[in-house]
Order: structure tokens, then sequence, then C-alpha cells
């Protein structure tokens, strides 16, 4: 099983919206399915994501529909020995958003803790016994589609920017202003003398 775990990382005003919409699918899940959720609606404040990163080889199928595991990443052919049984079906694909908006394929060992990710998930529930005669589901969100939109170093000196922005502004809305009319009238301020 290959898992990921997301997390706010201090910015909660983007992540609450995204716990609350898988909230809201969880939700939807259990009645549609009227089974009871093991894996709890992102309770702990976290997104797991997980997929199966083997599937099995079936009596007749081709062997060589799924994708051959490089040699950087399997020095030892592990795979290679399991191939004829269990294969991969799909790789997850990574990319990196740049500053006009494109985005490029990129090895995805260059996304780190605390990058500022956007992720394609699909919505996969495995049905369960659960003790006593009961049944329930899993539900996972499988990763498709991983982009880096921000390095975790970009993203710390973005919202420090922010806070201080927010500072600023709230010392400079406890200051208060007194005008006093000069007898000028300038343009658009006609309203003000009434």
């Amino acid at each position: 099983m290959q898992t990921l775990t997301l997390v706010s990382g201090g910015c909660a005003d983007a992540f609450d919206p995204q716990l609350e919409a898988l909230r809201n699918i969880y939700a939807l899940v259990q009645k549609v399915l009227a089974r009871e959720i093991i894996n709890g609606a992102c309770e702990t404040g976290k997104i797991e994501l997980k997929r199966r990163v083997f599937a099995k080889v079936r009596p007749g199928e081709d062997r060589d529909m799924g994708f051959t595991v490089p040699f950087a990443e399997d020095p030892l052919r592990r795979a290679g020995k399991i191939d004829h049984m269990w294969s991969i079906r799909h790789r997850i694909e990574a990319g990196s958003q740049d500053a006009s908006g494109r985005i490029r394929r990129v090895n995805p060992v260059i996304i780190r803790p605390g990058d500022f990710v956007d992720i394609a998930v699909t919505l996969q529930t495995v049905s369960l016994r659960l003790p006593r005669g009961k049944r329930g589901v899993e539900v996972m969100l499988i990763p498709q589609a991983i982009v880096k939109l921000v390095s975790s170093e970009d993203a710390m000196m973005l919202m420090k920017t922010v806070a201080e922005e927010n500072e600023f502004l709230r010392m400079a809305s406890d200051t208060t202003t007194a005008r006093r009319d000069t007898g000028f009238v300038f343009e658009g301020d006609e309203d003000m003398n009434d």
C-alpha cells in the first residue's frame, strides 16, 4: 500500500474547506451505500491518500500491460521476480507549476514535505465484513496526479508576508484620522461638505 498524508502546515484557510468537502463526500457515500464507514472522515485534521501499488495478474491477461519498474527504482529486480503474478497498472503523475501557470512533468522525488500541492484523486470503496455479521466499507482516496504549486520555503515566506501585512493592517485600522474643512472642494468630495 502506498500512502500520502496531507496536513495544513499552518495554512488552515486553504486546508479546512478541503476537509469539509471530504466530510461531505464521506457522508454521501455512507448514505448511498447504507453501510458504516470504518475509516473516519478526516477527524484527525489530516487527509490520508492511499492506493494499492500492485494489481493481481489474472489468468489469460497480458503480463506486459503494466509498467516496468526501472532499474533505478528496483536495483535488485525484486519486482521483476513477481511480474508474472503482480503488475503495476498506474503510476502517479507528478508535475510542477511555474510562474506562468504552466504545469511541466517532473520526477516525484522533487516534491518534499511542506510543499503546497494540488492533488487529483479518485474514490474507491472496499466492502468489508465487520464483527457480529455487519458489513462496512472503507473509503480510499486514490492519488492520480500531484502538482507542486509552491515549495515549502516559498510557502513559509508567503505566509510570513501575509501575517506581516495583516499585522500592519490591524495597526493601521487602530489609527484615527481627523479631517478639518479647508474650504477647498475637490472633485468627488462634493457630498462630504453636506
